[in-house]
Parts: C-alpha cells; structure tokens; sequence
C-alpha cells in the first residue's frame, strides 16, 4: 500500500496494488467496508479482465462519516469475469488508519487571529536599505500574502510563510503593508485582513545635521532649516524656561534640505527652547518672541 494522502475537502486517497494470485482471470473486485459503519462499498472493474500472476492499482476514496483517526477495515473480493455465481473467487482484508490532515482553507475566527500578529522584519547590512519581511504568523499554504510598499506602487505576492526582500530608495522611515488573501479551492479569495508597520532605516549619527532659525528674534513666526541625508519624521517641542511644554507636533520631510514653518504667535513674549528630535537623536535652539 501507499501513502494515505489528504484532500482538499477534507477526504483521503488511499492507494494499492491488487495482485491476482489465483489460476483465473478476474473480472472485478468489490470492496467491502466493515468499519466504521456508514461507509459505501465500492466496485472496481478490470478492463479486460486480470489474468493470473498480475496486478492492478487501484485507489480509493474515503469520506464521512469517517473522521481522523478512525481505523477502516475493508475485504476485497475478486470474481471471476462471466462468473455470476460467484465459485471462482479470492479475498483479502485490509485495516488502515486515518491521519491528521492539516486545517481546511476556511475563514474562521483564527484566521483574523493570524493575520494580526504582524510583520516580521530583519534590516540587512547591504545593501543599503534594505529588509527582508515575513509574516508573524505561521500561515497556510492556501494564504495568499500581496505586499505594498509606501516607496512605489508595486505589489509583490507570496504565499504561506515565504519571505520577501525589498530595497527602499534611502534612509527615513518608509511603510510596508500586508494584505493576507486566504483562496478558495478554485483560487478565489474568500477573505482577506489587511496590517501595516513602520521600517526605520537609521543613518550614522556621525554624519552632520545642519539647522538653522530665523528670523530670530521674532514676534512668533519662525522658519526652521533642516539638514539631513536621510527622510523621516522630525518630532518638535517648544519648552519656556521653567521646562513646560507649551505646544508639540510632528512632521514628515525628505532627504536633504527642508524648511518647516514655526507658528507660536499666541505665545507671551519670552526666551523659549525649540526641541527637535529625529532618528533617536535630539538638538536645542532657543527662540526669541518680542
């Protein structure tokens, strides 16, 4: 006998080889279960008949009510070809187990389960800005994962737990995005859940940033010159002397050379201190409003 293999709808393939051992030429051969009850009997016919001394493969279908697990026990009778009465025949009996088959491609509670736990992702040390990402989640492979990337409009496909590897264009902070399809039989998508992660590609915190702020003094408005070689977000805090904060917020800005307006005119007059932060790293002007 073969290996018992699982269907996609939930049934087994077991497959044999059935050896005509007796001095006549069969016809057919009936199967017949005995366990577990509800199964149906099947007939295999020869073309042509099986002659003494051969073989024929057969393979079998087996289905509820049996389930995993269940042990199926069958007799198989060959006839002899125009034999009605049924005097020339032989028999054999055969018991199989039935295994585990992994889980149906359907949409349950713990698909969604799996679909949040994120992304992985390892940043490799060249090239330059660039990840390899995966799922959190040890998925099917009937799950179809289709990957967007904030730096281009491309998409790109995997399925299962297949890593991916993608190069962003520099460094900053960049989006990856997920969307687990999980198919049908006939490859249809029968729900999909979607999740997005931030990747940071940090630059040497050696290379020099530039800022500069005027006018400064001013009655409020000031323009803050950021310099940099790399894209990402700028976290900015405006302190008075007493350390409170007074107003915060965050921008997104680009490699090189960007200019961000700072409006603080409801502010009293006073000395203040303009925290900017980016990439893990922090720097202090202090501002002057008149």
């Amino acid at each position: 006998a073969l290996p018992i293999l699982c269907n996609d709808d939930g049934s087994w393939n077991y497959s044999g080889v059935i050896v005509n051992t007796s001095g006549f030429t069969m016809g057919e051969a009936h199967i017949v279960y005995t366990s577990p009850p509800g199964l149906t009997n099947q007939t295999i016919t020869f073309p042509g008949g099986l002659p003494s001394g051969s073989s024929f493969a057969y393979n079998l279908t087996l289905a509820a009510p049996a389930v995993a697990g269940d042990t199926v026990c069958f007799t198989v009778a060959l006839h002899e070809i125009q034999d009605s009465l049924h005097i020339n025949c032989c028999n054999f009996y055969d018991c199989i187990v039935l295994p585990e088959c992994p889980a149906l491609c359907i949409c349950d509670p713990e698909f969604e389960i799996l679909s949040i736990q994120g992304i992985n992702c390892t940043i490799l040390p060249a090239p330059p800005s660039t990840a390899v990402f995966s799922p959190g989640a040890i998925l099917a492979n009937c799950d179809q994962v289709v990957w967007s990337w904030s730096d281009t409009p491309q998409t790109d496909t995997t399925y299962g737990n297949a890593s991916i590897t993608h190069t962003y264009p520099g460094l900053g902070t960049f989006k990856v995005c997920m969307e687990v399809r999980r198919m049908d039989l006939v490859n249809q998508v029968e729900c999909k859940y979607s999740i997005c992660k931030q990747v940071e590609f940090l630059p040497d915190l050696q290379i020099p940033i530039r800022l500069d702020i005027y006018p400064n003094p001013s009655g409020g408005r000031f323009n803050l010159v950021v310099n940099r070689p790399w894209r990402g977000s700028v976290q900015l805090r405006v302190v008075n002397l007493m350390g409170q904060q007074v107003k915060h917020w965050d921008v997104l800005d680009a490699a090189g050379t960007n200019q961000i307006q700072i409006e603080i005119p409801e502010l009293d007059k006073g000395v203040y201190l303009l925290e900017i932060r980016s990439a893990g790293k922090r720097w202090v002007k202090k501002v002057v409003i008149h």
